[in-house]
Parts: structure tokens; sequence; C-alpha cells
């Protein structure tokens, strides 16, 4: 029993799990109350339609992990033996959690609709799911799309909750409009920086996985360009990184201007610069799969930013 339960919270990726929930609760209490109890707005969403939007995402994200693993039984033995748990705990039963972690997401999702009288948006969730099962069974074995998308989706982890407060976010622009300002600035950095970091992250598991992707007959970008090709790609997205984190600075956003936030960014700048050079440099797949863990530490560090917001 015991080996099953920590069997299924590898399959689902429980500590990424973890970082999916923190990045929401950070966003609501450290960026969005603030800026509504300045300009005494009441939010739309309580602590407990909080915890359900919540538990919507944790849903889809485990979900997303499910049908991954149950697709690449085949290409994980090869890229990473003994790591997929779906032969360990049956197909039978991975496939069953799967279809559980969906009709729970979809009934939060509904509840959430009803409680917020916004059915009208209950549209995103079967699509959001539809779009990662796409993913797992065709669109990670295309040519960038796969990566588009899952960088698309950890973007839209913050900006859910941007979307679910967006009439709270229209009353602040009228009573407080350079908060309002602000509040909108800080939710588009954070959501470009996510896009941005996991668009790199996903192009180097990529280059990571190439040898078990090429015996599937995969069509992703380390396997149909020339390694320079993807080595340029992935500068070009370290340097746009770097301007997104450079933009707050450069057309003077007084958001941004507290000294420990501009320190904090200084330092998301240098961790860049060593990926930078950790990126050039990596050859084998042990070299690629080690920047791939350094790339989830700086999106967790990303995270640390949103305590300097004041």
């Amino acid at each position: 029993m015991l080996s099953t339960i920590i069997r299924t919270l590898r399959l689902i990726r429980w500590p990424n799990l973890l970082v999916v929930a923190l990045t929401q609760l950070l966003i609501v209490y450290r960026v969005l109350l603030p800026a509504f109890q300045s300009a005494e707005v009441n939010p739309v969403c309580s602590t407990w339609k909080v915890v359900e939007l919540i538990l919507i995402t944790l849903s889809i994200s485990a979900s997303g992990y499910i049908i991954n693993d149950l697709r690449d039984a085949e290409i994980d033995a090869i890229n990473r033996p003994g790591t997929n748990q779906v032969e360990l705990l049956g197909r039978d039963f991975v496939q069953w959690l799967y279809a559980l972690c969906v009709l729970a997401g979809f009934l939060f999702s509904l509840l959430v609709a009803f409680r917020l009288k916004e059915l009208e948006l209950l549209w995103i969730y079967p699509m959001t799911v539809a779009l990662l099962t796409l993913y797992s069974l065709y669109l990670k074995r295309a040519p960038f799309v796969g990566n588009l998308l899952v960088a698309l989706y950890c973007a839209g982890v913050p900006g859910i909750l941007f979307l679910a407060e967006r009439a709270s976010i229209y009353e602040l622009l009228e009573r407080q409009p350079q908060t309002g300002i602000d509040l909108i600035r800080t939710g588009l950095l954070f959501m470009v920086f996510a896009f941005l970091a996991n668009l790199l992250r996903e192009l180097v598991k990529d280059v990571e996985d190439r040898e078990g992707d090429q015996a599937a007959a995969c069509r992703t970008l380390p396997i149909i360009w020339s390694p320079a090709k993807v080595k340029g790609l992935g500068m070009l997205y370290i340097l746009l990184l770097g301007v997104a984190l450079l933009i707050p600075y450069a057309f003077r956003w007084e958001f941004f201007q507290h000294p420990l936030t501009i320190a904090y960014i200084v330092l998301l700048l240098f961790g860049l610069v060593a990926i930078g050079f950790f990126w050039q440099w990596a050859n084998s797949s042990s070299d690629f799969h080690r920047l791939s863990q350094l790339l989830k530490l700086y999106l967790l560090l990303g995270l640390g930013l949103l305590f300097c917001f004041n």
C-alpha cells in the first residue's frame, strides 16, 4: 500500500504540483489582494474559491503528467530507465487515476463556474485537458508546437487568477489607475517569465531525450535541426528572458524601483548568464539533464520575486 502511494505521488510529480499551488497562492496573497486592499476593492474570489481554482489547476496538471507517462513508457525506457511508474502501478490503475483526476477537475470547474456566475468560461477546462492530451499523444513529437503549448499552459497558471479577478481589476483601475496598471504589469511580467523559462526548459528536455525520441520517430527540433541551430534558438530564448526582466527598468515602471526588487532582478539576470554559459557548454545527455534541473531551480527562484513587491 505504501509503495503504491509513493509511486502514485511520483507519477503525478508531487513536487511540481506543490510549485504550481505555491505559485497561485503567491499571486493571490502577494500581488492581487494587497493591490485590492489598497483601494478597498473586494476580490471576486474568496479563500475557498481560490482553493477551488488551485485544485482545478492541480487536477489538470496531474492528469497531464499521467497521460504523458502512459504514452511515453517506451521512450522513457530508453531515456530514463526505471523512472516511468506506469508499468509498476499497472496501466489499468493509472488509466482509472487519469479519469478520476479529469472528473474531479471538471466537478471543481463546474462548482466555481456556478459560484462565480461565469458558466461561459466553463469551456476553458475541457479545452485545456484536450490540448494537454493532444500534446502527449501527438504534439510533443512535432517540432516546436508541443513546447509552445506547455509554455502557454505554464503562463496560464498565474494568468487564470487574473482572469477570475478581472472585475475587481477593472474596479481597481477606476479607483487607483496607477495601482491597477502596476498590477497588470506585474502579472504580464510574471506570465512572460514563466512562458520563456519553460519554453527554454522544454527545449533542453528535448535535447536530453533526443535518443529515445529518435527511436520513437519523433520530429522534435533537436532531431530535425543541427546542434548549432538548436543552440542558437536556446540563446534566443535566454536573451528574450533577459529583455523581459529589464523591461521594467527600460520603461521606468515605478512599481519595480524598490531596492529589494532591483537587487532580486539583478540576481535573476546573473542566474540567466550562468544558464547561458551552461547551455553553450553542455554536450551530453547528462549535461542537459543537469541544465534542466538547474532551470527548474531557476523557475523556483523566480517565485521569490513575488516576495519583493510592495
